[in-house]
């Protein structure tokens, strides 16, 4: 009996011995303030070596641990060591309980479910917000409207100047302020979407996409297929393209135009879309410049 238990018993102590080495090197290298392991380089010390975080260095004056005052040092040591360790997942606070070691972390953090992202501005308030909690939070803090069959934008009430006689009707709305409307959701295929539509004044461009409560899996089972309809002469311009996760949705003006997702309108072709309704009262002129748009998804063969 002893004897066929000693190479399991030594297995266990061995594991054990390790996994108290790995334990110690993690308190090693986390940061006494926010108790977190730095990830990148170089990593900050004090004079006598002791580390912290980018983040939590830029806060303080003074050493953490021995309160010597900080110059520009960085540890190699440290810098070494935090592939060697398990980190904790960036979501740990929101309730993930996953530690690996960082090149693994970081491919479960672009598919965490507790992972987080900021509500998406300008049609959303730019909170941070659990991406399973979106919709919830959207809702509630009107960042999000449902989306109705025929959905109509207003651009200006009462702004554009015109006799309500001549061709000619000059501007329909402020060419030079950016516009964003509230995100507009609908569900289907038991899958939540969202629609935005925006208007960027330096390019003179109207931008429109859908987006998939989920990740880039989610994103890659369905096409988007908007419409700008015009029903008073009978117009309309269609895309037919991909949805974007909402997680990922760039974050510069200039990425967001050249996603193959987005359906970019120049102002010159969308005046033809515009309908103009008499608003005045008392015989005073004043106009409603609005636009409206359908909106729909599909699913994608699967080869």
């Amino acid at each position: 009996m002893n004897i066929l238990s000693t190479p399991r018993d030594g297995r266990g102590f061995i594991e054990g011995q390790t996994s108290q080495l790995q334990s110690e090197l993690e308190t090693v290298v986390e940061c006494p303030v926010c108790y977190s392991i730095p990830r990148d380089l170089p990593i900050p010390c004090c004079p006598a070596g002791h580390i912290m975080c980018t983040t939590c260095r830029g806060r303080v004056l003074h050493c953490p641990t021995c309160r010597r005052q900080l110059e520009d040092n960085t540890s190699s040591l440290a810098a070494a060591l935090i592939e060697k360790v398990q980190h904790k997942c960036l979501y740990w606070d929101f309730g993930c309980k996953q530690k690996d070691f960082l090149a693994r972390l970081v491919r479960h953090e672009e598919a965490c479910e507790d992972r987080t992202i900021q509500c998406p501005g300008p049609n959303g308030c730019e909170e941070k917000v659990q991406l399973k909690d979106f919709h919830r939070h959207a809702a509630r803090n009107s960042c999000s409207v449902e989306l109705k069959k025929m959905t109509k934008f207003n651009l200006s009430k009462g702004w554009m100047q015109w006799d309500g006689m001549t061709l000619k009707k000059g501007q329909e709305f402020n060419l030079r302020e950016d516009l964003a409307w509230s995100f507009f959701h609908f569900t289907k295929f038991d899958q939540q979407f969202y629609f935005s539509a925006q208007y960027f004044a330096a390019e003179e461009l109207f931008l429109f996409y859908v987006m998939i409560l989920g990740g880039a899996d989610a994103s890659e089972s369905f096409n988007s297929r908007i419409t700008i309809v015009n029903a008073g002469n009978n117009s309309r311009i269609t895309f037919e393209g991909p949805i974007m996760a909402l997680d990922k949705i760039p974050r510069s003006e200039q990425d967001l135009m050249e996603s193959p997702a987005c359906f970019s309108v120049h102002y010159r072709t969308m005046r033809n879309m515009l309908s103009i309704t008499e608003v005045g009262e008392n015989r005073n002129l004043a106009w409603s410049v609005d636009f409206e748009t359908e909106v729909d998804v599909s699913q994608r063969m699967q080869m």
